[in-house]
C-alpha cells in the first residue's frame, strides 16, 4: 500500500489548489492508496476558516471529515493529521503531528505558541509522534531544529517545486537516530503522487492510531519517490 503521509487541502492550507473532497481522486489517479491530511496549523491559515480558535478547529475537522466521506467512495483510507508551525521560533520550523486525533486537537491550546520542547512534551502526554517537516528547505528560510525535542523528521519531501535534499536529511536522521517519514506535501497538481511510504498488504493502518503504532514499530520504512 502506497501511503502519503504529508497532504493539504482547502480550504484549510489556503496555500493548496483542491478542495478536500477533491483531493481523493487526484491522488488516487496518481497510484496512491491512502494518505493522512495534515492541513497547516497556525494563524496565517487558520484565520481564514473562522474567527476564534474554537471555530477554527471545528471547520479544520469538518475539512478532514469531507476529505475522509470522499476517500471512502473511492475505497481511500484518509488519516487524521497536522502540520504545525511554531511562530515563535526565529526559522518557524513545522512539524507533521501523527497520532493526533479531532478529540485531543479541541481540547488544546494553541500549539503554534508553543516552544519546540513545549510542542514535544505535550505530544509524548497525548501519545502523537512529532516529525519535522522538510527540514533543509532554506528556500523558504527552514532549518534543522533541535533533534533533542522531536520523534523523526521527513526525509523525503516530494514537493515539485523544492528539492528535497533527501540524502542531507537522511544524513540527519541517522546521525540523530531519529525516525523516517515521506510525503508528497500535495498541494498542486503535479505533486500528486510524488512521495511517501509503502506498508505491506497485510498490515492495516484505518486512522491515525494505527499510522503512530506502525510509525514506531517501523522507524525507517520503505520509501517511495518521484525525483524532481
Amino acid at each position: 500500500m502506497k501511503l502519503d503521509l504529508h497532504v493539504h487541502s482547502l480550504p484549510v492550507s489556503c496555500c493548496a489548489r483542491f478542495q478536500a473532497e477533491e483531493v481523493p481522486g487526484r491522488l488516487k489517479a496518481a497510484g496512491v492508496d491512502g494518505f493522512c491530511l495534515c492541513n497547516h496549523y497556525y494563524p496565517g491559515h487558520l484565520s481564514q476558516i473562522g474567527r476564534e480558535l474554537p471555530e477554527q478547529i471545528e471547520a479544520f475537522i469538518a475539512c478532514f471529515q469531507k476529505c475522509r466521506e470522499a476517500a471512502e467512495a473511492l475505497g481511500m483510507t484518509v488519516l487524521f493529521g497536522a502540520e504545525v508551525k511554531l511562530i515563535q521560533l526565529p526559522s518557524h520550523p513545522e512539524f507533521l503531528l501523527y497520532g493526533l486525533t479531532p478529540e485531543i486537537l479541541r481540547q488544546a491550546l494553541p500549539l503554534y505558541n508553543y516552544t519546540q520542547e513545549q510542542l514535544y512534551e505535550f505530544c509524548q502526554s497525548e501519545s502523537i509522534l512529532m516529525y519535522q517537516a522538510h527540514p533543509y528547505r532554506t528556500e523558504q528560510g527552514y532549518a534543522p531544529a533541535d533533534p533533542t525535542w522531536m520523534d523523526g523528521i521527513e526525509v523525503y519531501n516530494g514537493h515539485a517545486i523544492f528539492d528535497p535534499k533527501y540524502e542531507k536529511t537522511l544524513e540527519f536522521a541517522r546521525t540523530h537516530r531519529l525516525a523516517m517519514s515521506a510525503g508528497s506535501d500535495f498541494h498542486d497538481p503535479e505533486d500528486a503522487g510524488r512521495g511517501g511510504i509503502i506498508v505491506p498488504d497485510d498490515v492495516r493502518i484505518t486512522n491515525s492510531l494505527e499510522l503512530r503504532d506502525y510509525l514506531k514499530e517501523n522507524r525507517e520504512p520503505e520509501i517511495y519517490e518521484k525525483a524532481l
